[in-house]
């Protein structure tokens, strides 16, 4: 079928137009999905970079909070919360169960003073210190009724045999002097030991003999000085009283 001129060129024109309409599309379809593409290449690499950012982020946390997990032990144990507490629980298992130490020590110290006196250092105390409150007093008859007769007295003039209290009444001053009284007032009634079965006060400046179920505590020997004292005096070895 033969067109005249002017349809080709209207045939032309819409066939031209089609084929732009459709390269149009075409171009839209492209750059849609090229933007597609580029806007989800360009939302991956963020989203990507993001989540690396994060998971970097997040690792960095866990490595900085392990990383502090770790320093607690090795870096400096004695500044951490962890091993203080540690130490704590560790210091409070190396108290005694039994409680204050000295106080074990006290109870050994008074078991062995009882083995050997015999009687407990209270029941000693007590004596001792009615003995020390009578010397603090003056009061002669009193102690001179503590001292276990017969004894030999010593003072600068010589030496003597005493068979009672009332004839030690006639050495009291030459053997309780001042001095040696006031060192009495200063020493405690609870300062005690034994030795050899007998009582020691101080530093041994009096020896007291335990009571025993026929015999009262009393005094066995006062050592003031060389040339000042009161000892037993009888036959050496062992004698009844």
């Amino acid at each position: 079928m033969r067109m005249s001129r002017m349809s080709a060129i209207m045939f032309a024109t819409v066939l031209s137009a089609a084929q732009l309409s459709a390269c149009g599309r075409y171009a839209e379809i492209e750059t849609a999905g090229q933007t597609a593409d580029a806007t989800s290449g360009e939302t991956a690499p963020e989203m990507g970079g993001s989540a690396v950012g994060e998971g970097a982020a997040g690792e960095g946390t866990a490595a900085e909070s392990g990383s502090q997990a770790g320093e607690t032990p090795s870096a400096d144990p004695g500044t951490q919360a962890p091993v203080e507490s540690g130490a704590g629980d560790g210091a409070q298992s190396l108290i005694p169960e039994s409680g204050n130490p000295e106080a074990s020590d006290q109870g050994a110290d008074a078991e062995a003073f009882f083995n050997q006196s015999g009687m407990s250092k209270e029941e000693a105390a007590a004596f001792v210190s009615t003995f020390l409150e009578a010397v603090k007093a003056d009061n002669r008859e009193a102690v001179a009724g503590m001292i276990r007769y017969p004894r030999q007295v010593k003072t600068p003039a010589g030496e003597a045999q005493v068979a009672g209290a009332e004839e030690f009444l006639a050495y009291y001053d030459e053997i309780f002097t001042p001095d040696f009284r006031k060192k009495l007032e200063e020493t405690p009634a609870t300062d005690l030991f034994c030795k050899d079965g007998l009582i020691g006060l101080g530093d041994g400046s009096v020896w007291f003999y335990p009571a025993t179920v026929e015999d009262d505590m009393s005094i066995a020997s006062v050592n003031v000085s060389a040339d000042r004292y009161v000892r037993y005096g009888g036959p050496s070895g062992v004698q009844p009283g």
